[in-house]
C-alpha cells in the first residue's frame, strides 16, 4: 500500500467521536498490520461535523425528523408506561409528580438508563460487582421489572427508527452505501475495494436494521460489538447476488442485485419527505472531509463501552467475489437482557 494507490483499496470514515475513531483504528490494525502497510506512512481517517453526519437520524440532515419525532411519540401507545418509568427512576425529579409529559425526552432518558445497566450486567464488559449495583427497583420478582423495562425501551427505540426511515431520516446514508454498492456490483475498476464506516448502535446500525427490514422480532437493539455485512457476489453468468449477514448469521439473501437495488432506492426516495432540506446537504455522500492522520500502529486498545460501526465495502477477486460490509457497535452488549 501507498498513498497513491490507497483510494482504490481502502476508505475509512468515522463519526467525530473519540471512541468510534479508536474502534475503527483497532479493526484496521488487525486487518492491516504493519507488515501489510508497505510504504504507507498512515491511513487517512475521514470525519465530518457531528451535527451533519448522516450515519445517525438527525433533523440537521433531514429537517422533517423534528416534526415526525413529535408526531410519533404522540401516537406511541405505550407512552403512559414510559412516563411512569421515568417518574419512578429519575432522581432529578424531571418526570415526577407530573412535572413533565415530554415522551421524547423520557425515551432518551430511558435509553441511557438501559445502556448504563447493560454495561454493568453483560459478562463481556469488565465491571466489578455487576448486578449488585443495579437498583432494586429492577431486580424484584426475579428481575421481572427489568425484563419489562427492557422490552419497553427496545420496542420504543425500534418503533422510532421505523418512523424516521419513512420520512427520509436514513436516505442520505443509504444513498452513500448504494453509490459504493453500484460500483462494486458493476465491477467498475474505480471501485474502492474496502469501505469502512465506524459509528454507533443508534446510527447507523439499528436505523439500517429498520430501513432494510433486518430484524423480524425482538430484541432489536444491536448487541455490543455487532457487525452487519452486506455482500455482493458476481456469478459466472454475469449476474450479481447480495446478502446481509448480522453477527455471523445470514439475515437476508442471497437475493438478486435487482432486489437489493429496488429496496435501497425505495429508501433513498424517502428523502423527498425530508422537506425544507438545506441546499446540498447529503447530496453525493460526504459533505466535509477532515483527514486525520492515523499512525501505522492504529491503536488497538478498546475500552469498556466502545461504540464501533463499520462497513467493509467491496472487493472482487479472481473468483468474482464482491463484498460490502456494514458493522457496528459497543464492545460487550448481549442480545439477552440477562446473559
Amino acid at each position: 500500500l501507498d498513498l497513491e494507490t490507497l483510494p482504490s483499496v481502502l476508505s475509512f470514515r468515522s463519526t467525530n467521536i473519540p471512541r468510534t475513531m479508536q474502534s475503527g483504528m483497532a479493526v484496521l490494525s488487525a486487518l492491516y498490520p504493519s507488515t501489510a502497510l508497505g510504504n504507507l506512512p498512515y491511513i487517512p481517517l475521514h470525519t465530518m461535523d457531528f451535527s451533519l453526519d448522516n450515519m445517525e437520524v438527525k433533523e440537521t440532515v433531514c429537517p422533517a425528523v423534528k416534526s415526525a419525532t413529535s408526531a410519533h411519540w404522540l401516537s406511541w401507545p405505550r407512552q403512559a408506561e414510559m412516563l411512569k418509568h421515568c417518574r419512578n427512576i429519575d432522581h432529578k425529579h424531571t418526570y415526577r409528580d407530573g412535572n413533565s409529559n415530554d415522551v421524547a425526552k423520557c425515551h432518551t432518558f430511558l435509553t441511557h438508563v438501559l445502556d448504563c445497566m447493560m454495561s454493568r450486567m453483560c459478562p463481556t464488559v469488565p465491571f466489578s460487582d455487576r448486578n449488585t449495583t443495579i437498583p432494586s427497583y429492577f431486580s424484584a420478582q426475579d428481575w421481572k421489572p427489568f425484563r419489562e423495562f427492557w422490552d419497553l425501551v427496545d420496542q420504543s427505540q425500534w418503533s422510532r427508527f421505523n418512523s424516521m426511515v419513512e420520512v427520509g431520516g436514513m436516505s442520505s446514508f443509504v444513498e452513500e452505501i448504494f453509490t459504493q454498492a453500484k460500483l462494486a456490483a458493476s465491477g467498475n475498476s474505480a471501485t474502492t475495494k474496502f469501505v469502512f464506516w465506524s459509528g454507533h448502535d443508534t446510527g447507523p446500525m439499528e436505523p439500517l436494521y429498520a430501513a432494510f427490514g433486518l430484524r423480524t422480532e425482538a430484541p432489536y437493539w444491536p448487541p455490543f460489538a455487532s457487525m452487519l455485512v452486506l455482500e455482493f457476489w458476481g456469478k459466472q453468468d454475469g449476474s450479481t447476488v447480495a446478502r446481509w449477514i448480522s453477527n455471523g448469521k445470514v439475515e437476508q439473501g442471497p437475493m438478486p442485485w435487482e432486489a437489493f437495488s429496488q429496496k435501497a432506492q425505495s429508501i433513498i426516495a424517502q428523502k423527498k419527505n425530508c422537506a425544507h432540506r438545506t441546499a446540498s446537504v447529503g447530496e453525493g455522500g460526504y459533505w466535509m472531509r477532515t483527514p486525520v492522520l492515523v499512525a501505522t500502529v492504529l491503536g488497538s486498545s478498546l475500552f469498556g463501552a466502545v461504540l464501533t460501526w463499520c462497513i467493509l465495502t467491496q472487493w472482487r477477486s479472481s473468483l468474482q467475489a464482491v463484498s460490502t460490509t456494514v458493522a457496528a457497535e459497543k464492545l460487550g452488549r448481549s442480545n439477552s437482557p440477562l446473559e
